[in-house]
């Protein structure tokens, strides 16, 4: 937490009144809002996770900020959750959801509980492969199976062709299947083509974190 907020929170408090003991207030359609202007430009994933952590964050703490509610969010967070994405993501939200009552009510007393919700820092553990990552056997085995089905008549050879142009796709440039493949349109790919290097231009409104970028 930045010094000169520390010193902005210290200046607000009574002389007998330490962060410790003080409790602060917000309603429900508060966490309601800020969920409403946060989800603005979101995906479908992302604004259920925002979702969810508004849920979370208002039956840990039923409206009141003060420590015990906080130091409640925050094991809550960590107990439930055995991922650190998913941490991450509660936990930010929770901050970020201070920083906006620090905003609105225009009280730096609410940021200040952010200091009890920060994340254990643990080291962590390197793994070679984890269960999210492809391997090359797992692209064989996809293609495979959409050969065998074209060969079986479930599906005809325009389907397989797509299929085993989207499976390679994903494959060889790593892109998200949801945010931004599925989104790319039949003219990116034949701008693309007429390039002497193909590169696929995906736009913001494409990209999971709205980032501009090229494919090659």
């Amino acid at each position: 937490m930045p010094s000169c907020l520390n010193c902005q929170v210290e200046a607000s408090l009574p002389n007998h009144t330490s962060l410790t003991e003080l409790k602060l207030e917000f309603t429900r359609d508060e966490p309601l809002s800020y969920l409403q202007w946060r989800a603005a430009g979101l995906n479908r994933k992302s604004i259920n996770w925002a979702k969810k952590s508004a849920e979370i964050v208002w039956s840990a703490t039923n409206g009141i900020v003060n420590k015990t509610n906080t130091d409640a969010l925050r094991s809550y967070i960590l107990d439930k959750y055995r991922c650190d994405n998913a941490k991450n993501k509660v936990l930010n939200f929770a901050k970020a959801f201070l920083k906006y009552l620090t905003k609105t009510r225009l009280d730096t007393r609410y940021y200040a509980f952010s200091l009890f919700l920060e994340k254990p820092k643990t080291l962590k553990e390197r793994k070679n492969v984890t269960s999210r990552i492809i391997t090359k056997e797992d692209v064989t085995n996809v293609l495979c199976r959409i050969k065998q089905a074209e060969l079986d008549g479930t599906i005809d050879s325009n389907r397989a062709q797509q299929f085993t142009a989207f499976v390679l796709f994903g494959a060889y440039t790593g892109q998200r299947h949801m945010a931004t493949t599925m989104k790319l349109t039949v003219g990116q790919f034949r701008d693309a083509l007429k390039l002497e290097e193909p590169v696929i231009h995906v736009k913001p409104s494409q990209d999971k974190i709205k980032m501009e970028h090229y494919v090659p």
